[in-house]
């Protein structure tokens, strides 16, 4: 039988302990590089959709103003403000500017995210003779 003195036992627990305190500071290394990226993820995705947003607003506006000037051929244009969004994704407008041959939209979309302040999309589009 072999018999093991204090002195040694002392010495294996802190070594264990050791490699505890290490494998614990990696493993939680891990843990935040993988929020941190999951969380970047996250921001990427909102941003996408936020533009997909914007440019059906971007369109729709452009469809209203050709709209706009089949009523009225002397409409030039407006400012278009679409009071709620869905999701309370934020406050969305549209400028609209009708010159001789072209429509031009800007569409500005701005967010409550905190990660996103304001998305903007441009469109410009050759009037059809009327």
């Amino acid at each position: 039988m072999r018999v093991i003195h204090r002195e040694r036992m002392h010495r294996r627990r802190g070594h264990t302990l050791l490699i505890a305190v290490t494998v614990l500071s990696i493993c939680s290394i891990i843990v935040v590089l993988l929020t941190r990226t999951t969380l970047q993820r996250y921001s990427f995705a909102d941003r996408l959709l936020l533009k997909a947003q914007a440019d059906c607003i971007a369109e729709s506006a452009i469809v209203r103003a050709e709209h706009e000037l089949l009523k009225d051929p002397a409409y030039i244009g407006e400012t278009w403000t679409i009071e709620s969004l869905p999701d309370n994704a934020g406050t969305a407008s549209a400028n609209i500017v009708v010159g001789d041959e072209t429509i031009h939209v800007v569409a500005t979309l701005s967010s409550d995210a905190s990660a996103v302040d304001t998305i903007r999309v441009e469109r410009q589009r050759s009037r059809t003779p009327q």
